[in-house]
This record gives C-alpha cells, structure tokens and sequence, in this order.
C-alpha cells in the first residue's frame, strides 16, 4: 500500500469528524490499539493492515474505488438498500433519523435540494400526512404483508414511533437548504389520495376530507416559512434573526429529488433512485458537475421568500386551489355513494 493512499483513508475518515482528537479516539477503539499506533498509521510510519482497512472502508463507507479510478470516468456511489434493509416503518425512519443526524453535525451545513413533488421532510410536520405515505410506501415498495389488506387509518404509526417522526421534523428544520419547487409539487400526493378514495382503501369516508385539510394546512405554514425565510414546525413561532429557508420557483425543469449538501469538512449529493431509495456520493467530480447543474437552475428560477410577496401568494394559491379541487370531487363522490 502506497503511503499516499493511506493518507488519502485518513483524510476520508477525518470529514465524518471536526475534531482530529475525536477520530483517533474512534479510531483506537475500531482497531483495538493505543492512540499511538493510530498515530503511526496516520504518519505512515506503519502501514494499515488488509483487515484494518475493510474495517475503516466499511466504518466510514470509503470507497476504494474513490481513489483508484480517480483518471476514469467511473465515479462512486453509494445506494442505501443495500446498506439497511427496510424491514419495518421504524427501520425506515431510524435511517432518515441517522442520516439527518450526520449532516446536522457537518459544520456549516447547507442544503440545495431540486425537487419534483413534494419534499418528505416536510410531510413530517403533520402526523396524519406521514401516516399515508408511509402506508402507500409499505404497501407499493417495501411490501410489508401485514399492510396488504389493511384499509388506510392513522393508527398505522404505532404511538412510540411518533418520537421517531418528531426528531425527523426537527432535524431537517435545523439544516439551512435553498430548495428549488414547481407547481407540480402536490400533484403526487393529491393522486395518490384520490386513488385511495376510489379503490376503497381508506377505513372511513372521513379521512380522505381530513387529508385534505391537513394538505391545505401545510401549504398555509410553509408559505409563511417561506415569507419568513425559516423552517419551523406548525404551531410554532419563527425565530428573530435567524435565516435558513431560500425557496425558488421553477417550471422549466423535472428532476428527481437531488439533494446537495455543502460544508466546512465534506460535500456531497443525494438523488433518488427507485423512490424512496437514494444513491449517496461523496466523489469530487460529481459534486462539481452537479454544482454547476443547480446553479444554471437558480438562474433561471424566480424567488418565492421574504420580498417576492406577489409571487409567493400566486404560488401557494395555486397549490391551494388543487387540494379545494380534490376535496370538492370527493365529496361528490361521497354524496353519490
């Protein structure tokens, strides 16, 4: 092993930390060895051992490949069903849990997200919303029997996993992000509410008008967060001086969900692949190309926060009229059953 790579593994390691004290104590104890030897294996005075770098490859998710085919045209990625099998709806959201937890910690985090439907995090403001994607993913994606023939109702979150969904919403609120929206982005979720009520998957005429309300509501809060330039959870108050919520509009684009994220020790992106899925990279090449993509976006986008009034109301009335659209029909429906 070249003493070159071996530098190049302790400085991948490095970005999961903003300490250099904080890694050579996790690293002792991953290697079962003293801090000295950590500190030799650092200097290159000794050389990793085959077994030690599959254990720091796969601690910190490297890829050797990163390194290797650096003058190729092959860039890494890695895609997180194969990391963590979603057996259950807590498997689920212990992985956005973890997830969000790594990057709320990156210092000087910040997000760019492109997005063409609605962003998940955001259902996770409202209960009953997360409960019905969660539901439709359990059913569709991760084909969990005991969903199959279970009618929609909100008690498919079982109460202690609610804990799980509020650490969820208050992560992303403390992760600045410019995201990029268009008015396509309830269509998914409208769609899929008016599918339930026509298949007969709900377990009562109610829940679909409730779903409603509950759309329409998170429309109102994330206008006002977008007019205060903030993400914070219903029912509570923005914090003066803090500003950490840049909206764009944008219909000239689709994309799936690219997500890129920015800070003082690492960079990398998200993209969606076989939704609710991700690919996940923290290759050079990748970010600068995706970079460069999001800001040809963003110039040809118009605001939507704090002084862009006129079109953020025309915006969110938009969205708005869609939801009154889909709750009128159902309750014709209704009415005629």
């Amino acid at each position: 092993m070249s003493k070159l790579f071996q530098t190049w593994i302790f400085e991948e390691i490095e970005k999961n930390y903003t300490k250099k004290a904080d890694a050579i104590e996790d690293l002792a104890k991953l290697l079962s060895v003293g801090k000295d030897a950590v500190y030799r294996r650092y200097r290159g005075d000794s050389i990793l051992a085959p077994e030690e770098l599959k254990l720091l490859a796969q601690k910190y998710n490297i890829s050797l490949d990163k390194f290797l085919c650096q003058a190729s045209d092959k860039v890494s990625f890695s895609y997180n069903p194969f990391t963590r099998t979603i057996k259950s709806l807590e498997d689920y959201l212990n992985s956005l849990v973890e997830e969000l937890g790594q990057l709320s910690r990156l210092p000087d985090v910040h997000l760019k997200y492109a997005v063409p439907d609605l962003p998940i995090f955001y259902l996770f403001f409202v209960p009953e919303l997360i409960s019905f994607k969660l539901y439709t993913w359990g059913r569709t994606i991760w084909d969990f029997e005991y969903l199959q023939d279970k009618k929609f109702d909100f008690d498919i979150i079982p109460y202690p996993l609610f804990e799980k969904v509020e650490e969820v919403a208050k992560l992303y609120c403390q992760i600045p992000s410019t995201e990029l929206w268009s008015l396509n982005l309830i269509d998914f979720t409208i769609n899929q509410i008016e599918y339930h009520v026509t298949s007969d998957k709900f377990a009562n005429d109610k829940i679909a008008l409730i779903l409603c309300d509950k759309l329409a509501g998170l429309l109102l809060h994330m206008e006002q967060m977008a007019k205060e330039e903030q993400k914070f959870k219903i029912g509570a108050k923005p914090v003066e001086g803090i500003s950490n919520f840049i909206l764009y509009h944008n219909e000239m684009f689709y994309t799936d969900h690219t997500i890129i994220f920015s800070s003082q020790v690492q960079d990398g992106v998200f993209a969606t692949f076989g939704n609710p899925n991700f690919l996940k990279s923290t290759d050079e090449r990748v970010n600068v190309f995706i970079n460069s993509w999001f800001q040809k976006l963003m110039s040809r986008s118009q605001p939507i926060s704090t002084n862009a009034e006129k079109t953020r109301k025309w915006f969110f009335a938009r969205l708005t009229k869609k939801v009154n659209a889909l709750k009128t029909r159902i309750e014709s429906q209704l009415a005629f059953e």
